[in-house]
C-alpha cells in the first residue's frame, strides 16, 4: 500500500512505493553530478577560452548566442543546456565527459 506524503515545496501530496528508497537514490545521484558539474564546468570553460586566447564575443559569435549568456556559464552563475554543451564541446574539441566532471569525483 502506497503512502502519501506532501512535500515540502509542492504541497501536494506524492505517493511513495516500495522502491521509494530507489528513487531516493537516483535523486541524490543527480543532486551530486550537478553539484560536481557546477564545480568543475565554469573553471574548465574559462580555462579553455583563455588557453584559445578567445575573447567572449568570439565564443558567442560561434556558439550561436551572447557573451553575457558565456559569461554566466564561466561565471557559474549558469549551467548550460544539453544542447548548447554539446555546441561548447563541439567548437572546443573536448568530450561532455571531460567538461563535465571532475576526476576526482568520479573515483580517477
Amino acid at each position: 500500500m502506497a503512502k502519501e506524503y506532501r512535500t515540502e515545496k509542492a504541497r501536494k501530496p506524492v505517493k511513495r512505493d516500495a522502491n521509494y528508497k530507489l528513487y531516493k537514490i537516483q535523486d541524490e545521484d543527480v543532486r551530486e553530478a550537478v553539484h560536481v558539474a557546477q564545480k568543475t564546468l565554469p573553471n574548465r570553460l574559462r580555462r579553455l577560452r583563455e588557453s584559445q586566447n578567445l575573447a567572449l564575443s568570439d565564443v558567442a559569435a560561434e556558439i550561436g548566442t551572447t557573451k553575457q549568456c558565456i559569461s554566466h556559464y564561466e561565471t557559474g552563475e549558469y549551467l548550460p543546456s544539453v544542447p548548447m554543451l554539446v555546441a561548447l564541446s563541439a567548437f572546443y574539441g573536448v568530450t561532455l565527459d571531460w567538461l563535465i566532471w571532475d576526476e576526482e569525483a568520479r573515483g580517477k
